[in-house]
């Protein structure tokens, strides 16, 4: 399969990358040493796919650079915006209901959409890029617009924009990724996925600490309740390079058509109908899709429940938390029209900013010991100890009342984050039908969004009655859930473990 390059600037960056990545981690001279299959049951029903090479790799998964640089900016940030328009912490969770609920809608139907589309994109044939560059596009332009939101409705309203488009381009991406590689290299396709999105994420979570610090711009707002430059500056970036890379895969890789095209225009021809009657058949189609749910899916269920909920807790409230225990922000304040405490708030969102960055940097060198790890502990024990380690780093957050101590609890949730962004999709890639991948990789997001919508609704009474606006404890609160998850993980594992035995036996 021959690969394109689009001339020019996204080529020469192509080729500087695949230097420093091959010269550093030698991943070309032990490809299959480094990167093997977690799962090795596949249901691909499809044609052979011939494997690609290492730029081809790249080209591949590089949007994801874009995508995670996206919401990374957006976790780190969007509380202290917030708090900026005037809310208050025990407001955070329900003002943050748009990323799991977008999640919930958006993901499976853009994924059984993506699944029956053949177009014309581009000069080809295309099936997921058409919407992968589209929502990029919504999501660059929503990243520009967010940083000036005059009101708390306004930026409500922009998160629901943003986190609908990086959920329409996160799934076809993922979908993307699948559809393009054979078996024996998906897993590593993920896991070089896994190294570009925490790259991303690591530096958009430090953007806002360096533009305060390497740069010397001035963090205080330049107006009353004003959102600081540094973290204006961020969003700008963020958008342009959400967008540039998620070009950078679309030019560059192109989309394998049905082995039998014109069959394929006849059965579209034979499901041509009114609209009401195509919105309710795929409406009973996802019925079934999600009654007839894998199990590969559906052992994550409990998992899932107490890995995001904890997840979610510390995405909320840990820059907030920063901000009280270490730069003496008093619970509860009210940071409009308070210079004083708005500095404090800024100081420890920045700080967040390293925390957050630091943990995508662990993610991102662990995600190379996934594979050997796995085939020691199997998939899904490597998987529960490594939220098992997220949960102890978050729980001792809550004991440190300085600033470099705290970059240490990231060690464990970096952990924990290279795990989520690497095992559950390798395996989930490897055991569905393959003409199904994209609505079961948007179905398999229930899993993650039920939870955040649950802590949406609740955290913000528990953080108020329980915790009395403490937000480090809400995050200690979100420790012991994924130690919980990590448990139920390596309980998988002793059963699927179990059964192995058993089938060997007989």
């Amino acid at each position: 399969m021959k690969s394109h390059h689009p001339e020019g600037f996204f080529y020469c960056l192509e080729c500087l990358l695949t230097v420093i990545l091959s010269a550093f981690f030698s991943l070309n001279r032990t490809a299959h040493r480094v990167v093997m299959p977690i799962c090795s049951i596949s249901h691909e029903n499809s044609m052979k796919r011939k494997e690609l090479n290492f730029k081809q790799l790249i080209s591949l998964t590089f949007a994801a650079f874009g995508i995670q640089f996206g919401s990374a900016l957006q976790m780190a940030n969007m509380s202290s915006i917030y708090k900026y328009l005037g809310a208050n912490v025990d407001n955070l969770a329900f003002l943050w209901l748009a990323a799991p609920l977008t999640g919930l809608l958006v993901q499976p139907v853009i994924g059984m959409m993506s699944d029956k589309t053949w177009c014309r994109f581009l000069g080809r044939w295309s099936r997921r890029s058409p919407y992968i560059l589209g929502w990029a596009f919504i999501a660059m332009v929503v990243l520009f617009l967010m940083p000036n939101s005059g009101s708390l409705f306004m930026a409500a309203g922009l998160l629901w924009f943003m986190d609908s488009a990086n959920n329409g381009a996160t799934e076809s991406f993922r979908s993307l990724i699948g559809d393009k590689t054979p078996r024996k290299q998906r897993t590593r396709a993920f896991a070089l996925q896994t190294i570009f999105a925490t790259a991303g994420a690591a530096i958009a979570a430090l953007l806002p600490w360096a533009m305060i610090h390497i740069f010397g711009i001035n963090p205080s707002g330049d107006a009353q309740g004003a959102i600081p430059l540094p973290i204006r500056m961020a969003f700008y970036i963020g958008g342009a390079a959400f967008f540039l890379s998620v070009l950078w895969t679309v030019l560059s890789t192109p989309e394998d058509p049905p082995e039998d095209l014109e069959k394929w225009k006849l059965e579209k021809e034979k499901n041509r109908g009114p609209l009401l009657k195509k919105i309710s058949g795929g409406a009973k189609e996802m019925v079934e899709n999600i009654i007839n749910m894998p199990p590969v899916i559906k052992e994550f269920y409990p998992v899932q429940l107490f890995n995001w909920m904890g997840m979610f807790c510390m995405w909320l409230f840990f820059g907030i938390g920063i901000s009280q225990n270490v730069f003496h922000l008093p619970p509860g304040a009210a940071i409009s029209g308070h210079p004083l405490l708005s500095l404090e708030l800024e100081k420890g969102v920045a700080w967040c900013g390293m925390a957050f960055a630091t943990y995508q940097v662990v993610a991102f060198i662990y995600s190379f010991f996934i594979p050997e790890l796995a085939r020691k502990f199997g998939g899904r024990g490597t998987h529960g100890i490594s939220l098992i380690c997220g949960g102890i780093g978050m729980m001792s957050a809550l004991f440190i009342r300085s600033q470099w101590p705290i970059l240490l609890c990231m060690i464990g949730v970096g952990i924990t984050w290279g795990s989520i962004m690497t095992i559950p999709y390798a395996m989930i890639s490897a055991e569905v039908p393959k003409k199904k991948l994209g609505v079961y990789m948007g179905l398999f997001n229930i899993t993650i969004t039920l939870p955040q919508i649950i802590c949406a609704l609740l955290l913000g009474f528990v953080s108020r009655k329980i915790f009395h606006n403490h937000a480090m404890e809400v995050v200690f609160f979100g420790g012991i859930l994924l130690f919980i998850a990590g448990i139920l993980m390596i309980r998988l594992q002793i059963r699927h473990d179990r059964n192995r035995k058993t089938i060997q036996e007989l």
